[in-house]
C-alpha cells in the first residue's frame, strides 16, 4: 500500500476540526486538478456501497475530480465494508474518499485499508 493516497479515515467526536480538515482536502484536490471537484455525501443507512463504487470509479463528465464523503462509516455492513476495501486496493486517481465517524474505532478490516498516515482521530477539547 502506497503512502500519500487519496483515502482518509477521520474519527472522533470533534466535528469542527474534522470539517476544516475536509475543506482543506477538497481545496487541495481542486488546486491539483485545476477546477472545483464534484462533491458527494453518503450515509450507510441510505445508500448501498454497490451504488457508491461506480461513482468512485467512473470519470466525472462535468468536473475534473470527485470528493466523496461517507459519513457514519462505523455503520457500514460487512458486505459494504468488503466492497469498499476491494475498491481501496486500486482507487481512482481523481477521487478523494473520506470516511467519517464520530466513534474512535471502526471495523478493523476497514482501518487496515487506509494507510496509517491517513487515519486521524479528532478529540474534543
Amino acid at each position: 500500500m502506497t503512502e500519500n493516497r487519496n483515502e482518509y479515515l477521520l474519527l472522533g467526536p470533534e466535528t469542527g476540526e474534522k470539517n476544516e480538515f475536509m475543506k482543506r482536502l477538497k481545496k487541495n484536490l481542486g488546486e491539483k486538478h485545476n477546477g472545483e471537484p464534484d462533491e458527494y455525501v453518503f450515509y450507510p443507512y441510505d445508500t448501498e456501497m454497490s451504488e457508491v463504487i461506480p461513482i468512485l470509479r467512473n470519470i466525472s463528465l462535468f468536473a475534473p475530480a470527485k470528493f466523496v464523503i461517507i459519513k457514519s462509516c462505523h455503520d457500514l455492513k460487512k458486505k459494504d465494508t468488503a466492497l469498499l476495501c476491494e475498491y481501496l486496493k486500486t482507487p481512482a486517481d481523481d477521487t478523494v474518499l473520506v470516511l467519517v465517524s464520530d466513534n474512535t474505532r471502526v471495523d478493523p478490516s476497514l482501518e487496515k485499508c487506509i494507510p496509517p498516515s491517513n487515519r486521524k482521530i479528532f478529540w474534543e477539547m
